[in-house]
């Protein structure tokens, strides 16, 4: 199976010369059948309507990230898909990723600030103070390693 699986891989990679991948629904099958089992038409059907529901359920959504800048980086990288429901799909996983790091930052200087002498003044006037220390942990829980240019050392 994998000297098969490596030889379609080669023969259909989908990277063409200008380094940008090409997505097309006709190499992959969309539902995988087995010789035990068959997959009737009406089973496949409710298979794939939370699908279609999530697709339509993307057209309606808000980000924050532009779908030009989304657009933008995956091009850069060598993505190329008419779809645009894949850079809306891409444009809501970055926000969300952002939204996980910051969120994660705020508890680290939570947790850093409730320690200090100066807690009850911040309390006061809820005012918290994102430091690199803080982003460096959270970004960390992601495997992201952050330093700081040499010259700040």
């Amino acid at each position: 199976m994998e000297n098969s699986f490596s030889s379609q891989l080669s023969n259909n990679s989908g990277v063409n010369n200008s380094n940008e991948m090409n997505i097309s629904s006709s190499n992959m099958p969309l539902v995988e059948e087995s010789s035990n089992s068959e997959v009737t038409q009406s089973e496949a059907q409710q298979n794939t309507q939370p699908l279609i529901d999530f697709a339509m359920q993307l057209d309606n959504a808000n980000s924050v990230i532009p779908d030009a800048i989304a657009l933008y980086y995956l091009r850069k990288a060598g993505f190329h898909s008419e779809d645009a429901r894949l850079v809306k799909l891409v444009s809501l996983a970055a926000q969300k990723f952002i939204s996980d790091i910051a969120t994660d930052a705020l508890n680290y200087s939570k947790m850093r600030s409730g320690g200090s002498s100066n807690a009850a003044a911040r309390q006061q006037t809820n005012e918290l103070t994102l430091t690199m220390d803080d982003l460096n942990n959270a970004l960390a829980e992601y495997g992201i390693v952050l330093q700081k240019p040499p010259y700040y050392h």
